[in-house]
């Protein structure tokens, strides 16, 4: 882990990890508390091995190792908890603190002890990634064109199919990648993985973006749950998805951060 991160919740911190990858760790006892857990243990006790794990974490007492937990694991705390607020924590991760990690590679931190170089380091790169958001601005036209266009072409194969579609057949009609468009659906706070189901959130739900069926296969009897995009939901995603598709062809035609290091004046 290499980077720590503190942001506040409706009055109470939470402390993030970015790990080499920039994938975010959320410190176990921080979550509990804004959750309402009785604690950290009772909160992780629900998640899968590979949701949690711990680290070193600087306290005002030292390093002191803390139970941590990944994304995914935090999106299966959010629907476990039980109190009014946890959709709210829910939309502040996704909407503000996710984020703002991937775009700017994690918040500058209050770091007395920094040298004034990795300051400057830092700035700098806070910096490029202003500028790189408003050379996209520049682009909103083209990007709208092409999330239009993948819409459309989209649609022009969902008009021979109609009905309710699921993950797999939505993926293959996006010609999208099924690992990559399951973790766009993650990332966004779509659907979540529920006893290695995928499932989608209530509020999606509720709009007529998703259906759930039940029922009994007939090979083995087994009870099954199936989750389902409506025709609702496929325009909706389809549309999501060009998004994603174009912001991601943009990235590309922005200018990339120097591939030399900064050097800084001897003075």
């Amino acid at each position: 882990m290499t980077n720590l991160i503190s942001k506040a919740f409706e009055g109470h911190n939470i402390r993030i990890i970015t790990d080499q990858q920039g994938e975010p760790w959320f410190v176990a006892k921080d979550v509990s508390i804004a959750l309402g857990y009785r604690d950290a243990a009772n909160m992780t006790r629900n998640l899968k091995e590979h949701q949690q794990g711990t680290q070193n974490v600087s306290t005002p007492g030292g390093t002191q190792k803390m139970a941590v937990i990944n994304e995914p694991g935090l999106y299966r705390a959010v629907l476990k908890s039980r109190i009014e607020s946890a959709e709210r924590f829910q939309d502040w991760v996704t909407d503000e603190v996710l984020p703002s990690i991937r775009k700017n590679g994690g918040y500058i931190a209050g770091q007395e002890q920094d040298a004034p170089e990795l300051i400057m380091a830092k700035a700098l790169m806070v910096a490029q990634s202003v500028i790189d958001r408003k050379s996209q601005e520049l682009a909103a036209a083209q990007q709208t064109i092409a999330a239009n266009a993948h819409k459309s072409e989209f649609f022009d194969n969902y008009a021979y199919s109609g009905g309710a579609l699921s993950f797999r057949a939505v993926a293959k009609l996006l010609k999208a990648n099924e690992n990559a468009f399951r973790a766009f659906l993650f990332s966004r706070g779509y659907m979540y993985r529920l006893g290695g189901v995928l499932t989608a959130y209530a509020q999606h739900i509720d709009a007529g973006r998703f259906e759930v069926k039940t029922g009994t296969a007939e090979h083995n009897q087994h009870a099954f749950v199936a989750t389902k995009f409506t025709a609702k939901g496929v325009q909706w995603i389809a549309g999501e998805w060009g998004k994603h598709q174009a912001e991601k062809e943009l990235n590309c035609q922005v200018p990339a951060l120097q591939e030399t290091p900064y050097t800084y004046a001897q003075h």
